[in-house]
């Protein structure tokens, strides 16, 4: 008990003593020192303060001054305080030397010293280096080596030492929780709240000491732990191989990923470099870490299985890796199949029963080991992430100080942020999961016994039996024929494909699954027909399969670094600097005991680091991704969609693209000497070639089946097919002639070639027909048998976007080599595909697409420059893009045909080939400039191989790529990328995959499962999903930076109004901060990206600067009007003389339930509470890339909610307002988040302002609304965006001075006309080579 005496009401001073008379009678002094009403009696539930030891209040203030009031009852207040402070003084402390106390100490040293002791030993001390790291030998994409030599493993093992610690470790980190929860336990003990138990600790500040301890050491504690892999990694001792029980993999990133998006200021890329090299540093030498590689990559820890023979094994990125007893390593679990043909077709027999044993243990079952998604997995994944850790200790701050509602609020909105991130990557994982799935059972061949066994216990070389349905593994087929297949999932074209067994008589060349083709069924495709026995070996299974190929490529994805991926790290940085200011100034305005400010100062830290921070950028992802679903648009990457959102280049393939898929059949242009005349009903030679080369077959109903232009082409001849029993191909010719089909080439894309030899059933006669390309056919043919004006007719119908085949053929003797008898499987193809004899065109049309000139136009309005990257002819893709609007009808064309037998490209116009001067960069870069290029991939080739820095500038003005192949495709694709151009490449698979896989963005029109190597795939096939990709790129940007602005908004204000709130001693009552910080921060945060995309691409991208002048004008600018506005009101407020004599006086922070009934809070909280709303109603504006503010219907709807409540709070006084403890008296005082009625705290039983000041907040609150979207409508997305266009040129592909462009002008020029490469040239004939000189790469801007 304290031995102050109770200072009875009779102590206060005389004025305060006299009660006034009314007209209704004397007043009377009541217990509480307050005054009753006239002629009425005091409350007998009033208490005095004689009945407390110290009294908590004191006596009324009712003179007309605050600052006096406090200097004539000093007295009064100096023996309160003194007496309070006596109180707390005499309470019984723990001391810190108690057992427990010690006991923690002990326990954090001992464990603290053990854990990076271990780390010295097994790190530094004793390492094994030599025994347990060793590269990875083979790391393999796409069945190319990765840099083995940066590819690492690491051999770890379990320990009885390691698990103690590791046991330890989580008991520690799970401690800290448990301490903190009992240290709030007992602070609401003490504050008899929690009566259940015995309080430990009495000492109220001394609880909050022991919790401010625990919670930072823990922190510190918690954070170092989260810099390894796993804590269990920590304690797994490094050994022999031979031992592992885990394998440490670490695979650098790819060369291309380091690629940026954007240009990236170098200053701050080495910042963000320094950063991260600090960090590594410390942390390296606290966990002693010396095996980590300086190269960025990926670490990932796999599990040693040991199987029931001592057979140890790994998975690493879907694939199997086995130990190697003999170079003691771990190595791919592969099996090659048979070398030549002819030992495949020797394996008919099938494996034996040990056979199988051995390779089931190398290689693994047949499945792509990938686990069933589960959303609680995933979701402890995301929450068990670093800034999930600090955000965790950040709510336990809000526990203590009966803010233990706060507590739950906040763990709510942090609960809510995680939830959908972790289902967003859920159902990512869940859809790669799908393709993944291998069920079903299958017939095999073992041991001359056929068994039916699970799909996945295939092994590589087993005989199976094909059946109709999904194949599951590799095969090929070596019994049967006629097996029609549909490879749509793997090609994408959705026509079906006839496969036939392997030829015996080619029993001696090497097995190629490439040239092969026509015999070997890929893992994914559907056999639609399949004969009896037919029997299939198989090559592959497992990820070694293109299909497990394709998904270890895409779970092994690293996109492109963007230009914020740098600047988050800078402005965490700031966030953290700026939550270190705010928690010091916080501290030293409350002028309290460092206990109390200690918790005030955490919770300006936990607003000025907002906790949905990282949720915002995959909410505005996750909901553009739904919409693009909805459109039949899957995206593999969802990432990837805010880099849509910048894309500056557009590259499309033509046929099935730009272009309908196939070829509507024309005419042929037959040739014997002289031309004929150009017909629909071909005859002769010709038609017997267009009778027989092709790869068709005929299903069982005798329909065609094959390549549709094989199809058109064969209908066109009128002749008949069939396949007779042994699997060969025989036709009847429209003449009656009956052919069979004695070897087939496939089309080769390198040789652009297709050929068969066929015999004249009649007469015996063998020919070989040879078809391809103009090109390639004249290359191949006797120069007697061409037309001299062949390149002219050739070219006349490329222009019109005629697409044509050339036919050949040639005799071949009956008897070679000495009279022995023909053997096609001596046949070799060089010699068949020699000294031809031209026989004719073939004619084919490419449709446009009925959309394609309406997406480019859209596009070349939206400010994207639009390519066209084709096999074709590059004559034709000029036809196409003048058809289609991708060249102005206005332009003329100069083409770089070709490289000539001097090394010189020849530059030539497009109508007619006549010659031209080379092209002039500075007449190119010409606004008024109306010529456009075009070139062949062999030019391009040349041109990048010999001059990097003029097939830079030229690449800005080459509208059509032609006669291209798969590589060079992905040649000019990486060259845009590399060049920091944000390229967007469009196909529909086949041999677009390494372009749309090399790009920033890809998309495939196609079905295929290999299109998933393209971040999107258009499942209508159509070119409208480029400009749906593109519009909800830039909408889920757009969102992505108005929630990350509102964010740090909502961290500003709240910083601001805390730091106002302590300097003031006050603070929101309970209700007030659950309904900010719970309901309208986390429901307009997640709101706000729901707008919908703008219906048209924008001229402009949006930014994707986090330090950019457009989002650090928006954030600033708001943020002084709204401290402005805070200070206009507060001064405002200390104007008004009902307010002088009511000042908030107290200095005790302890409670916030006696520090939030005051008008310091009240003014503070209406002006501020409404800039959460008011700020994302500025933000809403979507300018061009989203929908119009007021079309964001959900965001609209609660912001008109929450504006009408928080309007009444501040003008009618009510239960409502009440609810936030504003304008209230006792009468309308309703239940507070304890859910007590508790009566207003202050001296003057209320909160109600005069009306007339009401309307003045109301007016100053609507005022900082109106500034707040007038200044982010017209001057940040106005006038600042016309500054900032006049001050620097927006770089539409990349850009530099006019000085500069000069200066590269005159250089390139001067260096062309030293070299001589590009002099003016007769056409001639094309041969790759030249000569150019070049250094450096610089970027100009040019026209869309």
């Amino acid at each position: 008990m304290s031995s102050c005496v109770a200072y009875d009401i009779s102590y206060c001073p005389p004025d305060l003593m006299a009660c006034e008379a009314t007209s209704e009678g004397n007043s009377t002094l009541c217990a509480d020192g307050s005054c009753s009403p006239g002629g009425q009696e005091c409350d007998p539930e009033l208490e005095s303060p004689c009945e407390y030891d110290c009294a908590w209040f004191a006596c009324r203030k009712v003179i007309n001054k605050f600052d006096q009031c406090n200097s004539d009852y000093e007295e009064y207040y100096t023996y309160m305080s003194e007496c309070a402070a006596e109180e707390v003084e005499n309470i019984p402390k723990v001391s810190w030397t108690n057992q427990i106390f010690l006991a923690c100490y002990v326990w954090m040293a001992v464990v603290t010293v053990a854990v990076f002791g271990w780390c010295v030993f097994n790190q530094r001390l004793f390492p094994r280096k030599k025994e347990s790291t060793k590269s990875l030998e083979e790391a393999i994409e796409e069945g190319k080596p990765l840099t083995p030599s940066l590819w690492i493993q690491t051999a770890y093992c379990r320990g009885l030492v390691g698990d103690t610690l590791y046991a330890i470790s989580v008991m520690t980190l799970w401690g800290f929780q448990i301490l903190l929860a009992i240290l709030s336990i007992m602070y609401y003990q003490q504050q008899e709240l929690i009566v259940r138990w015995t309080p430990v600790m009495l000492d109220e500040k001394q609880i909050l000491l022991a919790f401010e301890i625990v919670w930072m050491v823990g922190i510190v504690w918690s954070l170092c732990m989260k810099w390894p892999f796993s804590v269990h990694t920590i304690f797994l001792r490094r050994c022999k191989f031979s031992q592992a029980t885990h394998v440490m993999v670490f695979a650098p990133y790819a060369e291309d990923t380091n690629k940026h998006a954007e240009v990236v200021d170098r200053q701050l890329k080495l910042f963000v470099n320094v950063l991260f090299c600090g960090v590594n540093f410390i942390m390296s030498i606290l966990f002693n870490d010396v095996n980590r590689p300086a190269v960025p990559g990926t670490y990932d820890y796999c599990r040693v299985d040991v199987d029931d023979d001592g057979n140890r094994s790994f998975y690493f990125r879907l694939r199997l890796y086995v130990y190697d007893s003999e170079n003691e390593l771990f190595v791919p679990g592969s099996f090659h199949v048979g070398g030549t043909i002819g030992q495949i077709i020797e394996s008919k027999h099938g494996l034996t029963a040990h056979e199988v044993h051995l390779r089931r243990n190398t290689v693994g079952p047949n499945y792509i080991r990938m686990r069933k998604p589960n959303f609680f997995v995933e979701l402890f994944k995301e929450f068990n992430k670093p800034f999930y850790v600090y955000q965790n200790y950040l709510v336990w701050t809000w526990v203590p100080l009966w803010y233990y509602h706060m507590a739950i609020v906040e763990t709510i909105v942090r609960l809510a942020g995680g939830v959908v991130v972790a289902f967003f990557q859920y159902r990512n994982m869940m859809n790669l999961y799908r393709i993944s799935n291998v069920t079903g059972d299958v017939q095999v061949l073992r041991d001359n016994e056929v068994f039916s066994i699970p799909q996945q216990e295939i092994v590589p070389g087993d005989v199976i039996y094909l059946e109709a349905g999904t194949t599951y593994c590799d095969t090929v087929i070596i019994s049967g024929h006629n097996v029609l297949v549909d490879e749509s999932a793997i090609t994408g074209e959705a026509t079906l494909i006839a496969k036939s067994e392997l030829n015996l008589t080619d029993e001696s060349k090497t097995y190629n699954p490439t040239e092969q083709k026509k015999h070997t069924i890929l893992a994914g495709t559907k056999i639609m027909e399949v004969g009896n026995k037919s029997l299939a070996v198989v090559t592959k299974t497992g990820s070694f399969t293109a299909k497990g190929e394709l998904l270890r490529g895409v779970l092994s994805y690293q996109r492109h670094m963007f230009k914020f991926d740098f600047q988050v790290y800078f402005v965490l940085c700031i966030l953290v600097l700026y939550a270190i200011f705010g928690f010091v100034l916080v501290v030293y305005l409350l002028q309290d005991d460092p206990v109390y400010g200690w918790f005030y100062g955490m919770f300006v830290v936990a607003t000025a680091i907002p906790p949905l921070l990282p949720t915002v950028f995959v909410v505005s992802v996750g909901i553009s991704n739904n919409r693009l679903n909805s459109k039949r648009i899957v995206c593999t990457n969802p990432e990837d969609l805010l880099v849509s959102g910048k894309i500056r280049l557009a590259c499309f393939d033509k046929t099935g693209t730009l272009t309908k898929q196939g070829l509507d059949f024309l005419s042929v242009h037959p040739y014997d000497n002289k031309w004929g005349e150009t017909t629909t009903r071909p005859t002769g030679v010709l038609a017997t070639g267009m009778a027989m080369c092709h790869s068709l077959a005929t299903s069982s109903d005798g329909q065609l089946v094959g390549n549709l232009v094989d199809q058109n082409m064969f209908i066109a001849s009128d002749a008949t097919l069939k396949v007779s029993k042994d699997g060969s191909t025989c036709v009847t010719t429209s003449d009656g002639t009956n052919m069979t089909a004695l070897k087939h080439f496939d089309f080769d894309q390198h040789r652009m070639t297709q050929s068969v030899i066929v015999r004249d059933d009649d007469s015996g006669k063998l020919q070989a027909y040879v078809k391809g390309s103009a090109e390639s056919i004249k290359k191949l043919c006797n120069i007697e048998s061409l037309p001299s004006d062949f390149d002219e007719t050739s070219k006349a119908c490329s222009r019109e976007g005629i697409y044509q085949i050339a036919m050949a053929v040639s005799n071949i003797p009956l008897n070679e080599g000495g009279g022995k008898e023909f053997s096609s499987g001596n046949i070799v193809r060089d010699n068949i595909e020699k000294n031809l004899d031209f026989v004719g065109f073939i004619n084919f049309k490419n449709m446009l697409n009925e959309d394609t000139a309406t997406v480019l136009k859209e596009l070349r309005e939206g400010g994207v420059r639009s390519i066209m990257i084709t096999g074709d002819s590059v004559l034709t893709g000029i036809h196409i893009a003048k058809e289609c609007g991708l060249i102005a009808k206005d332009k003329k064309v100069i083409l770089g045909s070709h490289v000539n037998e001097n090394g010189k490209i020849v530059w030539v116009n497009d109508i007619n080939d006549s010659p031209v001067s080379p092209p002039s960069l500075k007449s190119l870069n010409d606004p008024k400039s109306k010529t456009e290029l075009a070139v062949t991939g062999a030019v391009w080739s040349v041109i990048m191989e010999e001059s990097f820095e003029y097939a830079n500038e030229l690449a800005k003005f080459v509208r059509v790529y032609g006669r291209c192949t798969p590589n060079e495709k992905v040649s000019i694709v990486s060259h845009f990328v590399d060049s920091g151009i944000v390229t967007l490449m469009c196909g529909d698979g086949g041999n677009d995959i390494g372009a749309l896989k090399r790009a920033h963005i890809g998309i495939a029109l196609s079905e295929a499962e290999a299109s998933t190597v393209a971040s999107f795939t258009s499942l209508d096939k159509s070119i409208a999903s480029v400009l749906h990709v593109l519009k909800e790129g830039r909408c889920a940007l757009a969102s992505a930076f108005s929630s990350y602005k509102y964010m740090i908004m909502y961290g500003q204000i709240a910083f601001i109004n805390q730091v106002a709130a302590a300097y003031f001693y006050v603070t929101f009552s309970g209700w007030s901060w659950i309904f900010i910080d719970g309901i309208w921060v986390l429901s307009l945060a997640l709101s706000l990206p729901l707008a919908k995309a703008a219906k048209k691409l924008s001229k402009e991208c949006p930014t994707s600067s986090l330090l950019g002048t457009h989002t650090m004008s928006s954030v600033l600018g708001i943020l002084i009007i709204n401290a402005l506005t805070l200070v206009v009101a507060m001064a405002i407020l200390f104007k008004q003389d009902w307010f002088l004599c009511r000042k908030w006086g107290s200095t005790d922070v302890s409670n916030i339930s006696v520090i939030s009934d005051n008008y310091e809070a009240e003014v503070i909280f209406i002006v501020t509470g409404y800039q959460f709303i008011s700020s994302a109603c500025a933000y809403n504006f979507g300018f061009t890339h989203r929908s119009p503010w007021i079309r964001n219907y959900i965001f609209v709807i609660l912001v008109v909610g929450f504006t009408v409540v928080h309007f009444i709070a501040t003008l009618h006084p009510s239960r409502l307002s009440c609810f936030f403890r504003v304008n209230c008296t006792n009468k309308n005082v309703v239940l507070d988040e304890f859910w007590e009625l508790i009566p207003i705290v202050n001296p003057f039983n209320t909160t109600e302002m005069p009306t007339e000041f009401r309307w003045i907040l109301f007016v100053i609150v609507v005022a900082n609304l109106i500034l707040n979207m007038s200044f982010e409508y017209f001057f940040v997305n106005g006038i600042l965006k016309k500054i900032t266009r006049r001050r620097k040129k927006e770089k539409r592909i990349d850009g530099q001075s006019n000085k500069g462009q000069e200066d590269v002008f005159e250089r390139l020029e001067a260096s062309r006309n030293c070299s001589g490469g590009f002099e003016i040239m007769q056409p001639t004939e094309p041969k790759i080579g030249g000569g150019y000189t070049g250094e450096g790469a610089v970027f100009l801007p040019v026209p869309v």
